[in-house]
């Protein structure tokens, strides 16, 4: 762990605080990257500011969690999510996408707006969460 990155709290990694930035990491949101080499790259990127200082959307925080997760609980993330939170919750139409066969069989409506893979995917239902400053994940 690069020096500079050893104060990072989960917390940190959850709210956008860590300092980390994820421009230039992948080539497209939908890169196929192994675990490995997306810890890399992130880890590799120099801190946008010392962690807890401010605040910066970025999803590299929550790749490193997702790593941390398969680390710690010796299971892929996917694995993990769906047994340790989505099927105790019930939530059988929540998954991920191109990872999980119960998603597969539903139609595109029954899918937020959105594109995977440069193809347009859903439409059904419109997603109405905000995040990164108020500024809508589906149309930034």
């Amino acid at each position: 762990m690069p020096a500079d990155k050893r104060p990072i709290t989960i917390r940190q990694l959850l709210t956008h605080a860590a300092g980390l930035d994820h421009s230039g990491i992948f080539q497209s949101d939908f890169e196929p990257v192994v675990r490995e080499e997306a810890v890399r790259r992130i880890l590799a990127r120099p801190l946008l500011f010392q962690p807890g200082r401010d605040s910066s959307c970025s999803d590299a925080g929550f790749i490193l969690l997702a790593a941390l997760i398969e680390a710690k609980a010796g299971v892929p993330f996917v694995e993990f999510m769906a047994s340790e939170l989505l099927e105790p919750l019930g939530l059988a139409r929540t998954g991920f996408w191109g990872a999980d066969a119960r998603l597969a069989a539903l139609p595109d409506a029954e899918f937020a707006g959105g594109r995977v893979d440069g193809v347009e995917k859903g439409g059904g239902r419109r997603a109405t969460t905000r995040c990164c400053r108020g500024r809508s994940p589906t149309t930034g």
